[in-house]
C-alpha cells in the first residue's frame, strides 16, 4: 500500500470502522466502511457483505482488487467475478473453519472454488496449503504462485543487541489470544515453567478472542504467571526486550511474528507445523516441538532457558540471517506489482 500510494496510486480499503483505520487514512489510503463479521456464519450477512462488495466495485471501476483473509477471499472474489474486475487473492491460512474439517470445511472449500476459479491470480503461503486447493481443482498452476508469506520489513525489524545476561528471560507470545494459536497449552507449560525457574517471564500480547475467559487472564497475569499486554499497534519493543518469541500455534499460513521476531536477531519456539516450521530451521535459528503437546512444548522450553547465553545470542543472528536471505518483504511487492501491473 506504501508503495502503490508513493506512487501517485490511489488505494481504497473495504474494511470494518476501525480506530485503526488513522494509520491507514494518514498513509493516503481512503477507506470504504464495510462490515465484515469474520466468525459469523449467518447467509443473510453474508449475502450483503456479496452485495456491498458488488456495489463499491461498480462505483470504483478499480484496476486491481487484493483480498486477503477467507471471508474477503471468497466473496471479495465472488464480486470481482460477476462485476468482471482483476482479483489478486492471497490465502494466508486454511483458518478454522477449513483446518477442523467436517460440514463447514466442505462448504468453505465448495465457496472457495466458486470464488478463485476465475480469479486473475491466488497466492498461497505455504506449500501444503497449495497443494490441498491445487488437488481439490480450486487452482492451477497458471493462475496461483507460492510466496513467502506477508514477508519482513527488514529495516523497521532491525538486528536488535540481545538483552543482558543478568536480566530475567522473557519469553514473547504475540498473537491473537484463542485455542488455535496454542494460548492453553502455552499457559499451562507457563505454571510448570515458573514452578521450576520463577524468574522467566511470559509476555502475552494481542486481542483476546471468544473462546478466552478474560477473567482466566487476569487471574494468571495476577498470579505472576503471565504478563498480558492487551493489544498493541507497536510490537517491536516487546520483541526487542524479550530472549525468543514463540508461536504454539496448531496451523497458518506463514507466522509472520515469528518471522518479524527472527529479524530482530531473537530465536523461535513453535510448534513442526505448517505455517510454523517453515520459520526456523531446528536447533540453529529455533526450537520445535509437537503441537497440543504440553509436555514437549515444557521440554522445549527448558531447553531454550538452559541453553548457554552465547548460544542462545548465535541462534538469533542466524534467525536474522535466515530471513534475509528468504523472506524480505521486497519479494512480496514485488510479486504483486508482477500480477497488478502484469508485467
Amino acid at each position: 500500500m506504501e508503495r502503490l500510494i508513493k506512487e501517485g496510486n490511489e488505494v481504497y480499503l473495504a474494511i470494518s470502522e476501525s480506530e485503526d483505520n488513522k494509520l491507514f487514512e494518514e498513509m493516503g489510503c481512503k477507506i470504504i466502511p464495510t462490515k465484515v463479521d469474520r466468525r459469523g456464519t449467518n447467509p443473510i450477512a453474508d449475502l450483503k457483505l456479496i452485495l456491498s462488495y458488488i456495489k463499491t466495485l461498480k462505483k470504483l471501476k478499480p484496476d486491481a482488487v487484493l483480498t486477503y483473509t477467507i471471508k474477503a477471499n471468497i466473496y471479495g472474489s465472488l464480486a470481482c467475478g460477476l462485476t468482471k474486475n482483476k482479483c489478486i487473492s492471497n490465502v494466508t491460512g486454511l483458518g478454522t473453519s477449513i483446518a477442523n474439517g467436517g460440514l463447514l470445511s466442505k462448504l468453505t472449500m465448495t465457496l472457495y472454488k466458486a470464488g478463485l476459479r476465475k480469479n486473475h491470480h491466488t497466492f498461497f503461503q505455504n506449500q501444503p496449503n497449495y497443494d490441498l486447493f491445487k488437488n481439490a481443482g480450486i487452482i492451477n498452476e497458471n493462475n496461483s504462485s507460492i510466496i513467502p508469506g506477508s514477508g519482513v520489513n527488514l529495516t523497521y525489524h532491525c538486528a536488535e543487541e540481545y538483552p543482558d545476561e543478568n536480566s530475567p528471560i522473557r519469553i514473547v507470545f504475540v498473537s491473537r489470544v484463542m485455542r488455535d494459536k496454542g494460548s492453553f497449552e502455552l499457559f499451562d507449560a507457563a505454571k510448570i515453567i515458573k514452578e521450576k525457574y520463577p524468574d522467566v517471564i511470559f509476555d502475552v500480547i494481542g486481542p483476546l478472542e471468544e473462546d478466552v475467559d478474560p477473567e482466566y487472564i487476569k487471574e494468571l497475569d495476577e498470579k505472576g504467571i503471565i504478563k498480558y499486554h492487551g493489544s498493541q499497534n507497536d510490537i517491536h519493543p516487546y520483541v526487542k526486550q524479550g530472549w525468543a518469541n514463540i508461536l504454539p500455534s496448531y496451523h497458518e499460513g506463514i507466522a509472520n511474528v515469528l518471522l518479524e521476531g527472527s529479524a530482530c536477531a531473537r530465536p523461535v519456539l513453535a510448534t513442526r507445523v505448517t505455517g510454523c516450521k517453515e520459520t526456523y530451521i531446528e536447533g540453529e535459528t529455533g526450537i520445535g516441538f509437537n503441537v497440543k503437546d504440553v509436555d514437549d512444548l515444557v521440554r522445549a522450553l527448558e531447553q531454550f532457558i538452559e541453553m548457554p547465553y552465547e548460544d542462545k545470542v548465535e541462534m538469533g543472528r542466524k534467525g536474522r540471517k535466515f530471513v534475509e536471505e528468504n523472506y524480505d518483504r521486497n519479494i512480496v511487492i514485488e510479486a504483486y506489482y508482477d500480477k497488478i501491473f502484469d508485467r
